[in-house]
């Protein structure tokens, strides 16, 4: 799920990946905003995000997590996870292409690690939110004390008849700390 309550600077322009493209160069890390928002700047692309760590009773695997002020600076980005690595790879999918069905996932999962020369990127899609507001009728005062936020479902990387929780969240620099990659595919930079 694309958060969008955080600052995040994004270029329209992505440049299509090729085989030139340089995969070993690091992209610059800043800390901003709270203590999970991470910035990710790649030489088109700037993000800012966190890492949720997901559990689908078996498994444990990250997520990244972009957030934005608006969704729009948001489409095209799309997020992957290494079911072999602790890795993340950010890119981009074409936009006429359909992804939010689990076809369209299928198709940029397949071209993404044809590009790469893997097999083991998967998207973690959003498969439900269970709702935990306390309901009408309540001051806003009352609101704020009763309010839980909602339950995030994901799908697992690892079977698709699973469903997978947040265990946890990190900011982008902590996630590196501990020995994770985030890589940036099509914006010329990645680690």
């Amino acid at each position: 799920m694309w958060q969008s309550h955080r600052r995040c600077r994004c270029k329209s322009v992505f440049t299509q990946p090729g085989p030139e493209a340089d995969m070993n160069t690091q992209p610059r890390m800043r800390r901003r905003g709270s203590r999970r928002d991470g910035v990710m700047t790649g030489d088109e692309v700037t993000f800012l995000g966190y890492v949720n760590w997901l559990t689908d009773g078996e498994n444990e695997f990250p997520a990244f997590m972009p957030s934005a002020d608006t969704d729009m600076t948001l489409i095209g980005i799309g997020a992957l996870t290494s079911t072999k690595r602790n890795e993340i790879v950010i890119t981009k999918y074409d936009l006429y292409q359909p992804h939010n069905d689990a076809q369209g996932r299928a198709v940029f999962e397949a071209s993404i690690n044809k590009l790469l020369g893997r097999n083991d990127l998967r998207v973690v899609p959003l498969l439900r939110v269970e709702d935990r507001s306390p309901g009408p009728g309540l001051s806003f005062q009352e609101f704020r004390t009763l309010w839980k936020p909602p339950i995030l479902f994901y799908g697992s990387i690892y079977r698709a008849d699973k469903e997978a929780t947040v265990v946890r969240e990190m900011s982008i620099e902590e996630y590196r700390a501990q020995g994770g990659a985030i890589s940036l595919f099509g914006a010329g930079r990645s680690n």
